[in-house]
């Protein structure tokens, strides 16, 4: 189960970590000096703006969506319960309940 999270966490800042490595890159040294980090800096920075302008310059990016029907929700719909709220994860009392399970069934041996 932890695997599977640590996989979900790092799906979801993937773009950033590919960022950072590509930014790290361009640097040939692990220190920079600061000018030299200025310049790089700089020089990432145009290029990035060169993107967002050629985005904005592309059709796409302007798109005109349809307007989303909205539709009106009947009188005879009164049965609705909205769903119950999630109880928060209790790390304690699970293991309680688990020992007590475990308890039962060692003492029903």
């Amino acid at each position: 189960m932890d695997e599977e999270r640590a996989k979900l966490r790092n799906a979801t800042n993937g773009s950033i970590e590919s960022f950072n490595k590509h930014y790290g890159n361009l640097f040939p040294r692990h220190h920079p000096g600061l000018l030299e980090w200025v310049e790089t800096t700089l020089r990432e920075g145009q290029r990035w703006c060169a993107v967002i302008k050629n985005q904005m310059n592309s059709d796409s990016f302007f798109k005109v969506y349809p307007c989303a029907d909205i539709m009106k929700v009947p009188r005879t719909y009164k049965s609705f319960k909205p769903p119950a709220k999630k109880r928060a994860y209790n790390a304690k009392k699970i293991a309680r309940t688990k020992k007590s399970k475990i308890d039962k069934f060692v003492s029903n041996l």
